[in-house]
């Protein structure tokens, strides 16, 4: 495969994951809301709410203060420790390249 390379303005990255967040709640019909919110001068964060009824005061949410009330909950920020590979160990860097050694004869990549 040769790389792709994408640039996403505000307006793609929202679309994006809106469309995500609404499979995972497994609703189309959803009413969303969502925004990037700078926390700091080096943080930049989503935050999204949704409402599976007919509800315009979604539109109006204070999303800057929502923010600050609510903890993360993501699917990356959720994962504990035991879900991530530890890629500075010698012993699970060759169990991956075996691994993926195998895909590869397998004629998956």
């Amino acid at each position: 495969m040769k790389h792709s390379y994408f640039k996403l303005n505000e307006e793609d990255i929202l679309h994006i994951v809106k469309d995500f967040l609404l499979q995972q709640l497994n609703s189309e019909q959803s009413q969303g809301n969502l925004a990037l919110v700078q926390a700091s001068k080096d943080e930049l964060h989503l935050v999204a709410a949704f409402s599976n009824i007919e509800d315009d005061s979604i539109q109006q949410l204070d999303l800057q203060s929502l923010g600050k009330t609510i903890d993360y909950n993501g699917p990356i920020s959720s994962l504990t420790d035991s879900n991530f590979i530890d890629t500075s160990s010698t012993e699970t860097k060759e169990k991956v390249q075996q691994l993926l050694q195998k895909l590869k004869d397998e004629g998956i990549e």
